[in-house]
């Protein structure tokens, strides 16, 4: 019955806590854009074209934090992708622009005859190994017969803007 009690108090005082809570991850989330846009300097144009088209999210981590924090993250987000939508196809891919790759007319994501609905950035990389792994990774976390209909999408952007190189997917 005690125990029963503190539960009851907490739940009394949650209210203010869940706004304190909400302004402490709304600071850290400022603060974490701050970082991706003094790492990446296309950021806040990627992240305008991808806001406008009102398809593409990003939950991305922490800025510079060890692989296994990033493989954690990912697949924490695929599991609470499946947990919100499911059933629902998904992809797993990387490219230099989730806007471009989403809209591309050629083979992007709004023309494809699968009718994704829509992409979650869940890390960025100015090098291409990194995400290279971490699709590989969730490809073998959660295969190709997990029943889903959401594109999730992990890209790096070039630290390099003369490199040829445009779309891996």
């Amino acid at each position: 019955m005690p125990t029963h009690t503190a539960v009851q108090d907490v739940s009394e005082t949650s209210g203010l806590d869940e706004k304190k809570n909400a302004l402490q991850r709304r600071d850290r989330f400022t603060a974490m854009l701050d970082d991706y846009q003094r790492c990446f300097p296309h950021f806040a144009q990627e992240l305008a074209e991808s806001k406008a088209l009102q398809c593409i999210s990003f939950d991305l981590p922490q800025i510079e934090v060890p692989a296994g924090k990033v493989l954690r993250h990912s697949v924490l987000t695929v599991e609470r992708l499946f947990k919100a939508h499911s059933p629902m196809i998904f992809k797993v891919g990387f490219t230099h622009s989730p806007s471009w790759r989403w809209s591309n007319s050629v083979y992007g994501y709004s023309s494809s005859k699968d009718r994704w609905s829509n992409m979650v950035v869940i890390y960025m990389s100015q090098e291409p190994y990194s995400p290279a792994m971490l699709e590989a990774a969730l490809i073998e976390k959660f295969g190709s017969d997990s029943p889903a209909r959401f594109t999730v999408s992990s890209f790096f952007l070039l630290a390099n803007p003369c490199n040829n190189l445009k779309v891996i997917s």
